[in-house]
């Protein structure tokens, strides 16, 4: 199987850069903490599994505003929700396209919930901490 890992990086960097006028500054170690926002989607097809995001609100704002061309501050709760599922949809699209280019996959819409200290992705099989301007991005991949 490819480098899971890896893979979480380049789809991560990409997509970042790409839909949320951010990027990766650099790997945290150790685990995701406070209050976060997750949205986790799950994927049948080539491959199964599923792919979550977490982020503290204020990060999660931020990135939210690149993303819609907002100011931070101008960002709702709805807003945010919806900009954390985008955000996993996108970047489980991503991750899938590279582990399997030719793959067919069907993504399930994101399930969205408030936690702490990162619960969503602690048992995940590949989990990253990303460094953000914005703040920190916890990212956990299951693939069956």
């Amino acid at each position: 199987m490819a480098d899971l890992s890896a893979l979480l990086n380049t789809a991560a960097e990409e997509v970042l850069e790409n839909m949320f006028f951010s990027g990766v500054t650099g790997e945290l170690p150790g685990e995701p903490g406070g209050d976060r926002l997750s949205a986790t989607v799950s994927f049948v097809g080539s491959s199964e599994g599923e792919l979550t995001v977490s982020a503290t609100a204020s990060a999660l704002s931020a990135l939210a505003a690149g993303f819609l061309g907002e100011e931070d501050d101008a960002v709702s709760e709805a807003q945010l929700q919806s900009v954390a599922g985008e955000l996993a949809n996108v970047l489980c699209g991503a991750v899938l396209g590279h582990l399997n280019p030719k793959g067919s996959f069907r993504i399930a819409p994101p399930r969205i919930a408030r936690e702490q200290d990162g619960n969503a992705i602690r048992e995940m099989e590949v989990r990253k901490l990303f460094e953000l301007l914005e703040g920190d991005l916890a990212v956990g991949l299951t693939v069956h």
